[in-house]
């Protein structure tokens, strides 16, 4: 029997988001563009990989209003395969319109920061789309372009889909609900609580499959409500672990007599993968994240890879792949991260079913530049090869023939830009195939812990609301502030082009705008209330975790292999593994430990897990 999950599409970093190499410790102090080598003198900046070039960025630009982290797939197509909806999470607007006809563009205004997500067409003209700050999904109808109604759902929606046979709408929310709306208006049907994370939502056939967005794992749901398995990517011919599904979509299959599955569906997820916890570190310390090969499909490079009846095909330079659409035969990824590039290709088409041999073979696929536009979604305009793509700045729609690679139309939809450069340089491939999003998604962190030569393993740490006022960072403390920061990653590490004060100062802005994710209401207040009076007292956690960002920002060792900073425990309920090693798989392994010198009891810890899951 197939797995739900028929083929993947996953950016694999390679050595990304490692923790300190010696070299970046002795760039500290350095001039801007010189390595130090070993004496301490001045050494040639390091060759930009063969296979990348630097993102160009523009004049400085720092907007008051920060725009969101790019989340992408915020395009649908309605079924008589003319009419698009497009949500604009920048602008808090949603656009209707025939792609056949520009002037019959229609803007629907949401509620300032709505950020509006997913969406999904049913057979009777309706659009439904998931707000992803909003706490809520609107009913749109495209005949008149109005809202016929906004229910509130979660306090973070995400994924979103549509039941033909039930007629009804279900929402996965990251915090863990799956609820389901009758179609067009009324009140909610069903809600049930799986976990935290969930992302998107799909409809097979006896069963809904949602994914979790950063272990890019599925589960699938029987119409009973019980969970029948929990999945990860088949990982034949993946060097690395599966993390950070940044899209997940159903698709039929080729023809009815070819199927990729039992249930003649087929499950599409872009991902990425990260190298395994389980192997050992590198055998020598390159001074940056991914290693310079002459070849991008050499070793462990930075490449999507797609998986199709057990092949799998590496694709070179596709950096963020934000969301992905297929037809029958064909399947068309967006490559967000390299917006900023100009000469790179921001959509890459690959056939449904490889014909390259051998198995796991490294595939250029069809590469797309598409100049003056920075695409977060596509769909396909039905069974042919045209496609629609989403650009978020400027703020158009682009038609396009997928087969010869052009461009047959551009639609402009808002003129107002959004633009700003601490986003840009946040999403940006640095130049060797990788971007800060790539281990930060979302704003978020990889759940994954990177292995050093000197360092160890060090987890990614989440950048949603964490940042501001809480220098020096890095898990030693050894960045002093933002410059030193910057300086060290995306420089150094991720070979990134040397960054001036103003644009350093963007991106310290447009991180220290990046908000939390909500905060859980205690399912048992009485234990929180209980949990907040130990953490606060005899438990002792307040005095490194104290304050608004909860930390004191200091380095303390508190016997867990060395001295290290304390973190925020700002949405600390929403990232784990946990510690500066991800050796601890929950908040309650890490209080059973006596983390910090303290033991609690059983109850003690119950409580104070209570309490800290609602920061």
């Amino acid at each position: 029997m197939r797995r739900d999950i028929g083929l993947c599409v996953v950016l694999a970093l390679a050595a990304g988001c490692l923790p300190d190499y010696p070299v970046d410790r002795l760039n500290r102090g350095s001039t801007a563009g010189d390595d130090v080598g070993s004496d301490g003198a001045p050494t040639a900046t390091p060759p930009v990989p063969a296979s990348g070039v630097p993102p160009e960025f523009g004049p400085t630009v720092t907007l008051a209003d920060a725009p969101p982290p790019l989340s992408g797939g915020t395009l649908a197509v309605a079924r008589d395969g003319f009419t698009v909806v497009a949500a604009d999470p920048d602008r808090d607007r949603v656009y209707v319109l025939d792609h056949r006809t520009p002037s019959s563009l229609r803007t629907i205004a949401l509620l300032p920061h709505d950020e509006p997500g997913r969406v999904v067409i049913d057979e009777s003209n309706r659009a439904y789309v998931s707000l992803r700050s909003g706490g809520a999904v609107v009913t749109i109808d495209l005949a008149t372009a109005t809202v016929l109604a906004r229910r509130d759902v979660c306090s973070a929606p995400r994924g979103i889909a549509y039941d033909d046979a039930e007629h009804v709408v279900h929402v996965a929310c990251a915090g863990g609900e799956l609820v389901t709306l009758p179609a067009g208006t009324g009140a909610e049907l069903r809600r049930r609580v799986l976990r935290r994370d969930l992302r998107d939502v799909v409809v097979v056939p006896g069963a809904i499959v949602v994914s979790l967005f950063r272990s890019a794992k599925t589960l699938r749901i029987m119409q009973d409500g019980s969970v029948s398995d929990e999945r990860g990517i088949d990982q034949s011919g993946l060097a690395g672990d599966p993390r950070v599904a940044w899209r997940m979509i159903s698709v039929p299959a080729e023809n009815a007599a070819t199927q990729l599955d039992d249930d003649g569906e087929a499950v599409l997820m872009a991902a990425q993968s990260v190298p395994s916890e389980s192997a050992p570190p590198p055998q020598t310390a390159p001074p940056y994240y991914v290693p310079v090969e002459p070849d991008p499909c050499a070793g462990t490079g930075p490449s999507p890879l797609v998986f199709d009846r057990g092949e799998a095909i590496r694709i070179p330079d596709a950096v963020l792949p934000v969301d992905l659409a297929a037809n029958a035969h064909r399947i068309a990824i967006v490559a967000a991260g390299n917006g900023h590039t100009p000469s790179m290709a921001q959509l890459v088409f690959v056939p449904r079913v490889a014909q390259v041999a051998p198995q796991y073979s490294c595939y250029a696929g069809e590469p797309m530049v598409v100049q003056g536009a920075q695409l977060t979604s596509v769909a396909f305009l039905g069974a042919g090869d045209t496609v629609v793509a989403l650009s978020r700045e400027p703020a158009a729609l682009l038609v396009i023939d997928g087969a010869r690679k052009t461009e047959i139309a551009r639609i402009a939809l808002a003129v107002e830009s959004r633009e700003d450069t601490g986003h840009a340089i946040f999403h940006a491939n640095s130049g060797a195939g990788v971007a800060c999003a790539s281990c930060h998604a979302e704003g978020r962190d990889d759940g994954h812990s990177w292995r050093s030569v000197d360092l160890g393993p060090r987890r990614t740490p989440s950048l949603l609301g964490t940042l501001k006022g809480t220098a020096p960072y890095h898990w030693n403390g050894e960045a002093a502030d933002m410059k030193a920061l910057m300086q060290m990653t995306f420089e150094s590490r991720m070979h990134g082009p040397v960054l001036a004060g103003d644009r350093i100062a963007a991106t310290a802005s447009w991180l220290s705008a990046l908000k939390g994710l909500p905060a859980a209401k205690p399912s048992d207040p009485a234990a929180a209330d209980r949990g907040k009076t130990i953490f606060e007292g005899a438990g002792g956690c307040a005095t490194c975790h104290g304050g608004a960002m909860h930390t004191s920002n200091a380095t303390v060792d508190v016997h867990t292999g060395g001295a290290f900073q304390v973190p925020s425990l700002v949405g600390v309920a929403w990232r784990a593994p946990y510690l500066h090693d991800g050796r601890m798989g929950s908040i309650r392994a890490l209080l059973e430990a006596s983390h910090g010198g303290v033991a609690l009891s059983a109850q003690q810890v119950a409580d104070v897990n209570a309490y800290v899951e609602t920061f």
